[in-house]
């Protein structure tokens, strides 16, 4: 089992017994938009919820661009202090 997968299993566990069918899906892509070969999961689930292949590319092709634009954000920010949300404040 990846270590990735091992991290969720109580997640997945615990999810299981108030849901039927419950997966761990792996989505790993880099800054650059460069999908992992372990996302394989993920594009079989667009597949097995009925998504047609227009549309699975489509969303890809979003995703993609996100992570670019999102890259982009934090080198041109890189240099500067980044505010601390509430939100995200312990």
């Amino acid at each position: 089992m990846p270590k990735k997968a091992q991290n969720y299993r109580d997640l997945v566990e615990q999810q299981s017994i108030k849901f039927t069918n419950i997966a761990f899906i792996n989505f790993s892509m880099s800054a650059l938009g460069i999908i992992d070969k372990c996302t394989s999961d993920f594009l079989d689930m667009l597949i097995n919820v009925q998504f047609d292949i227009a549309t699975k590319n489509c969303m890809l092709r979003k995703i993609t661009t996100f992570a670019i634009r999102e890259s982009y954000y934090i080198f041109r920010t890189q240099s500067k202090e980044w505010p601390n949300p509430e939100l995200i404040s312990y």
